[in-house]
C-alpha cells in the first residue's frame, strides 16, 4: 500500500515536516524522476501570503496537498534530482515537488 503524508502543518508554528523516497534502480535522465524547487521553504510563507486570493488560499483552507498550475513562476526553477539505486532523498514538504515523465523503455 501507499501512505503519503502531505500535511504541511500550521504556517505560523514553524514546523519542519518532511517526505522522502528510496530509489530501487538507478534513475537515468530519460527515466524522468524526482524534481523540486530548491530553497523554496525560505520563501514559502511569503508565497502563501502573496497568493492568498488564489493558490495560497488552499493552504489556509486545507493545510495539505496542493496541486499547482504549470504556469506558476517558480516552476522554471525546478531541478531534477538524479538518484542512484539505494539512495534516500528527504525534502521539506513546503518545497514544490513532483515527477518528470518517463521517456525511457523501462
Amino acid at each position: 500500500f501507499i501512505l503519503e503524508n502531505n500535511m504541511l502543518g500550521n504556517i505560523d508554528e514553524n514546523q519542519l515536516l518532511v517526505q522522502g523516497l528510496v530509489n530501487f534502480m538507478d534513475n537515468r535522465p530519460q527515466d524522468g524522476g524526482f524534481q523540486l524547487v530548491p530553497k523554496f521553504p525560505q520563501r514559502y510563507k511569503e508565497w502563501v501570503e502573496s497568493t492568498s486570493d488564489s493558490i495560497g488560499k488552499h493552504y489556509s483552507e486545507r493545510q495539505d496537498f496542493i496541486i499547482l498550475p504549470e504556469n506558476v513562476p517558480f516552476a522554471k526553477e525546478a531541478e531534477r534530482i538524479s538518484v542512484p539505486a539505494g539512495c534516500l532523498v528527504i525534502w521539506n514538504q513546503q518545497s514544490p515537488h513532483g515527477s518528470l515523465p518517463n521517456n525511457s523503455n523501462r
